[in-house]
């Protein structure tokens, strides 16, 4: 039994002496990124870099992180990033509450128990990326500028398909607006809102090349805010000019509101209240469900507009 023993040790102390060199590189690692951040123009800063977590885990804590670049800073207590040694392509990371982000000249503080993200790779040369997740539970920002906005839960996820496309997906509940946030009378909370997309891409997922989108496919859109119950569908293409074209089609219903909110965002002006309410009815009576109000969203020759409602230039996509 003493050469099983013997076995034993020896692969004990050669898993030993691989984790001490992968934490070296690890760190090492890290040290060039900052430095390379840097080099670029970014402030990249922090307290102390270690790395914990033997014999099974990778576990890199950054004590203090800053970044900061033109227009923008941001700052946190800590971070970690972790990962089980023999799995370096699955990389969770974690940052605490208590953050500061500055942009424009405003400063935010970012409050929540914690901050997970986790990063999914192709155990292949370059590991390149297929998933990424991040939630923040019970998220609340708040500005010295006096405002402040919460939520229960923000989801967000990207996952690469195997037919060259990227699917998003973005969920946050309960989300309550700043004060003074209440658009025709829907109130200052929005119960719930759903985004999933796929968007085709003109080349597979590289770190190396920024990802090119061909189409941008809205397959749900699901918002419930007071009264108003929406929900969407459709499909974008870039135009010439970067600005978005195409047409989503948005079921509502509670679309009573709609004309009180465009006021409340200065798109019409109150005296075309009736006008635009009468249309919106006479458009409901057309419809199958006077209760439900088929609107389009469209968005052609850089402009956008929601049903007769005008909402100004297209936005540009990436």
């Amino acid at each position: 039994m003493k050469w099983m023993l013997r076995a034993v040790l020896a692969v004990a102390g050669i898993w030993a002496l691989a984790w001490f060199f992968a934490a070296q590189y690890l760190k090492g690692a890290a040290e060039d990124w900052f430095a390379a951040q840097e080099a670029q123009g970014i402030v990249a800063e922090h307290g102390g870099l270690s790395v914990q977590g033997f014999a099974t885990r990778l576990d890199l804590n950054v004590t203090a992180p800053h970044f900061a670049g033109t227009g923008w800073d941001w700052q946190a207590p800590f971070g970690q990033v972790l990962m089980m040694a023999w799995k370096p392509w699955h990389v969770l990371a974690v940052v605490p509450g208590g953050q500061k982000l500055t942009l424009g000249g405003q400063v935010l503080r970012l409050d929540t128990s914690k901050i997970e993200a986790s990063l999914h790779m192709a155990p292949e040369t370059g590991f390149p990326p297929r998933e990424i997740r991040v939630e923040w539970p019970e998220l609340t920002v708040s500005s010295d500028k006096g405002w402040t906005i919460s939520t229960a839960r923000v989801f967000g996820a990207a996952q690469a398909t195997g037919d060259q496309a990227l699917k998003l997906w973005l969920q946050a509940d309960d989300l309550t607006l700043p004060a003074g946030s209440d658009l025709g009378g829907l109130g200052p909370k929005i119960a719930y809102l759903r985004f999933d997309a796929r968007l085709p891409l003109a080349a597979p997922l590289a770190w190396e090349e920024e990802p090119v989108f061909e189409a941008y496919d809205l397959r749900t859109l699901d918002i419930s805010w007071g009264s108003l119950e929406v929900e969407g569908s459709g499909m974008v293409t870039p135009d010439p000019m970067g600005q978005a074209d195409g047409k989503i089609e948005l079921r509502i219903k509670g679309w009573q509101a709609l004309p009180d909110a465009a006021i409340g965002l200065g798109l019409i002006a109150p005296g075309m209240r009736g006008g635009l309410m009468g249309a919106l009815e006479g458009m409901a009576q057309a419809g199958e469900d006077p209760a439900e109000l088929v609107l389009p969203l469209v968005m052609k020759g850089g402009q956008m507009s929601l049903g007769p409602i005008p909402l100004g230039p297209a936005p540009y996509l990436p």
